[in-house]
């Protein structure tokens, strides 16, 4: 297959993806009006692809002077390496018959094992509040 206006050529690249999660998660009924849960969640996710041959020709890399054409480790800036743990705590408040009250609080800790361009390391808590109603 030729690929770009250069006349690059590259055979197909393979891409390989693999998450692994783990989850667990409880609740516990107080009374028949509040409960309380938590849940945890681990997933480590990797993703590679091969090397993609994007070589040019001399008489062709001779007319882009200015230009850096080498690609070689292109193909190391799609890996992924991250480990990212989620904790969960949430209750729920039977207020009436039929309207819960509903709140939750989670953190989300991601670790960028292999930053490249960018580190995705870090930290997310967000925290909800709601009103259920059943009919």
């Amino acid at each position: 297959m030729t690929l770009g206006q250069f006349g690059s050529s590259s055979d197909t690249a393979r891409n390989e993806a693999i998450f692994r999660t783990f989850s667990v998660g409880g609740s516990l009924a107080r009374s028949d009006r509040f409960s309380v849960g938590l849940d945890a969640n681990y997933t480590r996710a990797t993703d590679r692809m091969d090397a993609i041959d994007l070589s040019a020709a001399a008489d062709i890399l001779a007319k882009l002077p200015h230009s850096t054409y080498d690609f070689s480790e292109f193909h190391l800036y799609s890996n992924l390496n991250t480990d990212t743990l989620q904790l969960t705590l949430r209750g729920e408040a039977r207020l009436t018959p039929r309207l819960s009250g509903t709140f939750s609080a989670s953190t989300v800790d991601v670790t960028d094992n292999t930053p490249y361009l960018a580190d995705l390391t870090g930290t997310l808590t967000f925290y909800t509040v709601g009103l259920r109603w059943a009919f």
